[in-house]
């Protein structure tokens, strides 16, 4: 219905800009809720800010080369797929063993999402005094800090230069402090089986042993495998 000229103009009400700014603030706020409180938002990696800093040293990465292999640079692909691969592992140990909010609660359903879900995300929580500081570890120690960690990456590189699987040995160290008894040094080392998904890389089998120790005595070798 068209208007007729005549018709007296609205005038704008005063607390319409008021309003239009609340608006806007109240939609800013929610975005920062969502980016700083939601896990993974952010920092990105989901970890507490009282978690250390932690990086695996990776050592060596290698291509090998699927059946008429053809296309592009093999070995390119490998350090890219060696780079990703350390990202995942660098988060995943973090939060299985130096994220105080994790271990002190004994929680470590975040963990067991880097592993494939069904079978091999079963076995690891089954799996979890091996793959994680465990369950008790807020009753034992006070702090944990992080010894040094090594990672070399073996990468299976399709005909078309596209990587599909890999295999990668880590070892990884930790100082955990004892709270009424001696401190611990934590030693983690293995290897994951992992492949690459729509979502990135995750793992579907792992041969790890703990071979944790008191600092003053050598270690006692325990492990899991699947």
């Amino acid at each position: 219905m068209a208007v007729s000229p005549e018709a007296p103009k609205t005038a704008r009400p005063r607390w319409l800009p008021y309003a239009i700014g609340g608006g806007v603030l109240a939609i800013a706020i929610v975005l920062i809720v969502i980016f700083v409180i939601k896990p993974g938002g952010g920092s990105q990696t989901g970890l507490s800010p009282k978690t250390p800093k932690f990086d695996f040293q990776l050592v060596s990465t290698k291509a090998i080369l699927g059946a008429d292999h053809t296309n592009g640079d093999p070995q390119a692909v490998a350090q890219k797929a060696g780079n990703d691969i350390k990202t995942v592992l660098d988060r995943m140990y973090s939060l299985a063993f130096l994220d105080p909010d994790v271990w002190q609660s004994g929680n470590y359903a975040t963990v067991f999402g880097f592993f494939d879900q069904g079978a091999a995300a079963d076995k690891a929580k089954g799996d979890a005094s091996t793959l994680t500081l465990g369950q008790d570890a807020g009753k034992r120690f006070s702090t944990v800090q992080p010894a040094g960690g090594f990672l070399a990456v073996k990468v299976l590189v399709d005909k078309g230069g596209t990587p599909v699987s890999a295999t990668a040995a880590v070892k990884f160290q930790a100082k955990a402090t004892g709270k009424n008894g001696p401190s611990d040094m934590v030693v983690s080392k293995g290897q994951y089986f992992m492949h690459i998904l729509e979502g990135g890389w995750t793992i579907l089998g792992y041969s790890v042993s703990r071979n944790d120790h008191p600092l003053e005595s050598g270690p006692t070798p325990s492990g899991s495998s699947s």
